[in-house]
């Protein structure tokens, strides 16, 4: 069975230039952990994963702490910082874009490959899905539920 029996090619997608709180918005209509981001003609540039949002709030050295305390746009007290700290201003927000937190070093995988070849890719490189990519185009996304699925069905467990 090939990767394009099985991937999804109804992505949902980001740009680089979305704000934070647009992101925010996504993840939280959609309940998905990651997006793709693309950029005008369907060219992968990276993802976007919600555990990138939440590091920025997460706890940091008396050292970042320092540094962020630089920002304009950010009210930082004390001398460790979590999200309870930290006075969110809605510049901030809303001028902190994906392109600041996105991954560029993605796996991906092509259409024509074997699921067997995806679930490789997937163990190896520690992921649950894989952009699909023909010729640096995005076409489809492909999870490791989707292939146990297809798997399952194909087996007559489910139907």
């Amino acid at each position: 069975m090939l990767v394009k029996d099985v991937m999804h090619t109804d992505v949902i997608t980001v740009t680089s230039s979305l704000s934070i709180v647009e992101l925010m918005k996504l993840f939280r209509k959609y309940h998905f952990h990651r997006f793709p981001v693309i950029d005008e003609e369907n060219h992968m540039l990276g993802t976007v994963n919600i555990e990138s949002v939440l590091s920025i709030f997460k706890p940091h050295s008396k050292h970042l702490t320092r540094m962020l305390r630089a920002s304009p746009s950010l009210k930082v007290e004390g001398e460790d910082m979590d999200i309870l700290d930290i006075n969110v201003t809605p510049e901030w927000a809303h001028l902190t874009l994906v392109a600041d937190i996105m991954e560029t070093n993605f796996i991906p995988i092509e259409e024509d490959k074997t699921i067997s070849e995806a679930c490789s890719l997937m163990q190896l490189h520690n992921k649950q899905g894989l952009p699909v990519l023909k010729k640096d185009i995005l076409v489809g996304v492909i999870t490791l539920f989707d292939i146990i699925y297809a798997v399952l069905l194909e087996r007559g467990v489910i139907e």
